[in-house]
């Protein structure tokens, strides 16, 4: 999905910068190495556009951007501890730094985007990706990219499943 890719590196640019508390992380372009999720859905084009929103906020994530041409939704921002409700470490692999879990204990520069679109043979798709680096917030140079652990789209799935039966 090359739209989703679109948004997703508009999304990384909203994030580096985006105004927060925290240390701002650099946010690069993400490459086609870290791929989006996709699921076939039993639903309209509308219906399934339509619910992403209350999907994301039903995880506790504030849609902060949103593109009616593509069908894209999304998340970008620097976030500790939680993402919504669930810690980040449910979501994101980051490592360990000595003692402690990174993804708890770091700042993550954090993007998630989902996508409806049409597979090759026409089904009704739903694409997300999810993707995070950390900074520790007292050593800005500290930085650790993190992997998606499957759980953030599987969540965004369940909850549109759901909501569009």
């Amino acid at each position: 999905m090359r739209l989703l890719f679109a948004l997703v590196v508009t999304l990384a640019g909203a994030c580096a910068s985006a105004k927060s508390s925290a240390a701002p992380i650099s946010a690069s372009p993400v490459t086609s190495a870290v791929p989006s999720v996709s699921e076939n859905f039993l639903a309209t084009y509308d219906r399934l556009w339509a619910a992403l929103p209350g999907v994301y906020a039903s995880l506790g994530i504030k849609v902060n951007v949103a593109d009616t041409t593509t069908r894209s939704v999304g998340f970008a921002g620097t976030v500790r501890r939680k993402l919504g409700v669930a810690a980040l470490s449910t979501y994101f692999d980051c490592g360990r730094a000595q003692t402690e879990i990174i993804a708890d204990s770091y700042d993550l520069s954090v993007i998630v985007a989902s996508q409806v679109g049409r597979s090759s043979e026409g089904r009704l798709v739903v694409s997300t990706h999810a993707t995070a680096r950390a900074r520790a917030p007292q050593f800005a140079h500290d930085v650790a990219l993190c992997s998606s652990k499957g759980m953030l789209e599987r969540a965004l799935f369940d909850s549109l499943r759901a909501r569009v039966r």
